[in-house]
């Protein structure tokens, strides 16, 4: 018999095994850990959740039905398909083609489901509820969490009664997926008691027990324990010399309910909710060409309560929305000569903004020089040393939007014992992305002027002020064009 060898390392997951294996949200990033050469990503970082070999996360190549998926912006792959829907999801980790290179981790190659003459179709939900759960050490009572995940697949062929019949000719494939959560967790952190924020540090020690000596930046002297003439008396700031703006800074702390040196226990809600849509259309054009045509669109809402830190007050909501297109078309010229074309798209577009956007509190404060520009607008960050920092996080609003073009032709010839693959794969890639961080300012209050974050915002002393002005695009486009032999 004849033997064929290739130089790719990797491992090809089945349909069963796609079906059976356990996958923590139904994730199929997760089945490439069931091949040899592949970790876990560092935690927190860019990329796929995975490292192939060593390289980065963001090194590997995705693609569906031999098209571009890869997400030039956050890497790892950009549309993602119904577990259902998939035949195959190929790992290769090295020494993979000419037409898969580009980048120096691995490639993922996943081959979606084509319908048959025959109806098939499958429904799943799965659950999971904190009805089932232990409540958390710092959780004052078990932490919601519910979890429902979806869908329904149905292939088969496409006969319109008296009017088209499919057999042996068109097919379908429709996928859905969708996904439900609701999460809620809790946050420990230190905020301004009742006294500071009136101005009374008479109550309010260091670490160590230690009184801290609140220290008048207007007066000369010292403000130690044994000199106390540049202390406030009685470690009291006078009403007069409140600021009215940090008055109103302080309103959106929340008050004290814990009892001990993390005087504030902040719970928060998140949810994250989307949709997965996808149609193939499978139809054979004669007796040598077969025509494919497949979109896919997944729209997705999530919130994060505690995107403007740990008090669970300033949160954010982010709109993201998938689309993949393509198209493909075979020729069979001869048994063994086959040429594939394909044309495809897949594009990101993404909205995140934060609780606050639309009002600029900035202006409402009396605080002057911040954006005037109303997409923008919200309220700035404060960042007081010794509390928990609060405000709209400085990165928002995060807007995007990817595109990725491809068009790529491969023609496969075997001789004998020898298979010869020539073609060409083009990519045009735009992203584009204002750089919207900071336009409404970070004050800091880091304890120099008084000894304390707190006693240095009531009086208005900001050790630091940063902010973005004008109007920063950006935008960028790059043409990719290979050869592969």
């Amino acid at each position: 018999l004849p033997i064929s060898e290739t130089s790719t390392k990797g491992d090809v997951i089945a349909p069963t095994e796609i079906a059976e294996m356990p996958l923590n949200g139904r994730d199929f990033n997760d089945l490439a850990f069931m091949v040899a050469g592949v970790q876990s990503a560092e935690q927190g970082g860019k990329g796929s959740p995975y490292v192939v070999n060593g390289a980065r996360a963001d090194a590997s190549n995705v693609t569906i039905d031999g098209l571009n998926d890869f997400n030039p912006r956050d890497a790892g792959a950009q549309a993602r398909p119904p577990l259902d829907s998939l035949q195959e999801f190929k790992m290769q980790t090295s020494g993979f083609s000419a037409e898969y290179g580009r980048l120096a981790g691995g490639v993922v190659t996943m081959a979606l489901k084509t319908g048959g003459n025959d109806l098939h179709g499958s429904v799943f939900e799965y659950v999971r509820n904190n009805f089932f759960d232990a409540r958390n050490f710092f959780d004052v009572q078990t932490a919601e969490l519910r979890r429902n995940q979806f869908g329904a697949t149905v292939s088969g062929p496409v006969i319109v009664p008296k009017l088209y019949n499919g057999h042996d000719k068109t097919f379908f494939l429709f996928s859905w997926e969708s996904y439900r959560q609701v999460s809620g967790a809790t946050d420990l952190g230190v905020v301004p008691s009742v006294l500071e924020r009136n101005g009374d540090f008479s109550q309010s020690y260091d670490a160590t027990g230690k009184l801290i000596l609140i220290k008048d930046p207007l007066a000369t002297g010292s403000c130690t324990t044994t000199n106390a003439a540049a202390c406030f008396p009685g470690n009291k700031i006078p009403t007069s010399r409140i600021s009215p703006i940090a008055q109103q800074v302080l309103a959106f702390y929340p008050t004290p309910n814990n009892i001990g040196a993390n005087n504030e226990r902040a719970y928060g809600i998140s949810s994250d909710n989307w949709d997965s849509y996808l149609f193939k259309l499978d139809q054979k054009l004669g007796g040598k060409d077969n025509f494919a045509f497949r979109v896919l669109q997944r729209p997705e809402t999530s919130t994060n309560a505690f995107s403007g830190g740990t008090t669970g007050t300033f949160a954010s909501t982010t709109a993201n929305h998938q689309l993949f297109l393509g198209a493909s078309e075979t020729r069979v010229f001869t048994p063994t000569l086959v040429n594939e074309l394909r044309a495809g798209l897949t594009r990101t577009v993404n909205n995140e903004l934060s609780e606050y956007a639309g009002t600029s509190f900035a202006a409402k404060f009396g605080i002057p020089g911040t954006t005037t520009d109303a997409t923008l607008e919200g309220f700035p960050k404060f960042s007081v040393t010794g509390f928990e920092t609060i405000g709209d996080s400085t990165s928002n609003p995060i807007r995007y939007v990817v595109n990725n073009y491809n068009l790529n032709d491969g023609l496969s010839w075997s001789k004998g014992k020898h298979t010869i693959r020539i073609g060409g794969d083009i990519l045009r890639v735009q992203y584009y992305q204002p750089t919207n961080s900071n336009f409404n300012g970070t004050f800091t209050f880091n304890a120099k002027m008084t000894n304390d974050g707190a006693a240095d915002l009531l009086l208005g002393f900001p050790s630091s002020t940063s902010r973005k002005i004008g109007t920063v695009t950006r935008s960028e486009e790059r043409r990719v064009g290979k050869e592969c032999r």
